[in-house]
């Protein structure tokens, strides 16, 4: 239940259950069916796997006899893919009942990761529609000027009632944090290219000016590999008591209100919907200038950017932050109040709506 799998499960709480009937195809059971069923979606297994992989390949055409039979069974007008390794799935059911799809692109990845021969492979070029998650993300799609009609940028949303009214006192408590004591963390996979060793690094330098501080990795590990890598990183720089790592939670709302300062110090970067979740905290932010994270983080009193892989600029941009209460404070309250006019989950869900209402009662085109 990260970003993207999140992102959906907030969707599809705030979709006007009187105009659209979600059904949702998962690839196997797991906390993401546990979670819809919670809020009343229905969903289907077909068991299916990323499309480029060899080892799903015996099964694309069981998998997609499956879903032609169930878009049919269901009475299906639409096909949305939540996410872009599955699309070809969609698109080639899609094909076989003559509805619509549309893929929603979240992904963290740079146009070296995604080169055109990717997308060709994925089929994106013929989506009815692609919904990116930043303007940074749809430039991926440059070489492919024919599709400039076809993409939506529509920016995540935060449920702003969750986070705003979060009590952080009982993350501080487990993790041993006393009151007044900093309190620093950096949310999300523990993975290379969400700058977690920058985060480590930095934490080093800033001990220097706040020595009783306390830098908080939450996240799942992936791989488990790279958080063995940071673990003894953690260790050789004498770390082990100021860098906890907290494995997954799922109280992030009561974690980014228990946070003094949250890093998003990432190499690359689609959006960062961690960022409005602890904005609507009342957390200011320091991040890395990559991808979509300007996007959101685009006025000076919105919190700090600093270049990517910078663990020395990191740790300056934490000291200021936190040695400067008057700015602050300002950040806190001119962030709230973005997040509040821009970033709310049900603005959101109007224009992901807006998107479906281009195609109810139509067939797609041919192409």
């Amino acid at each position: 239940m990260l970003g993207a799998r999140i992102s959906l499960v907030e969707l599809l709480t705030h979709i006007d259950r009187n105009r659209f009937r979600p059904v949702v195809i998962c690839h196997r059971y797991g906390p993401l069916v546990d979670t819809l069923r919670d809020i009343d979606v229905e969903t289907r297994i077909v068991r299916f796997g990323n499309w480029r992989k060899a080892k799903y390949w015996p099964l694309i055409p069981f998998a997609l006899r499956q879903m032609v039979y169930l878009s049919r069974q269901e009475d299906a007008r639409l096909w949305h893919s939540n996410e872009f390794w599955s699309y070809p799935y969609a698109r080639l059911s899609a094909n076989r009942t003559g509805i619509p799809a549309i893929c929603h692109f979240r992904c963290s990845r740079t146009p070296k990761q995604i080169p055109p021969r990717k997308i060709k492979n994925y089929m994106l070029p013929k989506a009815d529609t692609i919904i990116t998650v930043s303007k940074a993300q749809k430039r991926l799609f440059k070489k492919f000027p024919e599709m400039a009609d076809r993409i939506r940028v529509i920016h995540n949303g935060v449920d702003l009632h969750r986070f705003m009214n979060a009590d952080g006192g009982r993350f501080r408590e487990e993790l041993g944090v006393k009151p007044g004591q900093l309190l620093v963390g950096i949310v999300g996979p523990v993975s290379r290219h969400k700058g977690v060793e920058e985060f480590i690094r930095a934490a080093k330098r800033v001990l220097q000016t706040f020595p009783d501080a306390r830098f908080a990795v939450v996240g799942p590990d992936r791989p488990r590999a790279f958080l063995e890598e940071m673990l003894a990183l953690t260790s050789s720089l004498g770390l082990n008591d100021n860098v906890l790592f907290t494995g997954f939670r799922d109280d992030i709302p009561e974690v980014m209100s228990g946070l003094d300062l949250l890093l998003t110090p990432s190499r690359v970067e689609a959006f960062g919907r961690v960022l409005l979740e602890a904005m609507a905290a009342g957390t200011p932010v320091v991040a890395s200038q990559v991808g979509g994270i300007p996007e959101v983080i685009c006025e000076h009193d919105l919190g700090i950017l600093v270049p990517p892989k910078s663990p020395e600029k990191l740790a300056q941009a934490i000291i200021d932050i936190m040695t400067d209460t008057p700015r602050r404070e300002r950040i806190i309250q001119t962030s709230r109040e973005h997040v509040s006019r821009n970033f709310t989950i049900e603005s959101h869900t109007r224009e992901i709506e807006k998107v479906y209402d281009q195609f109810l009662g139509t067939t797609r085109p041919s192409r």
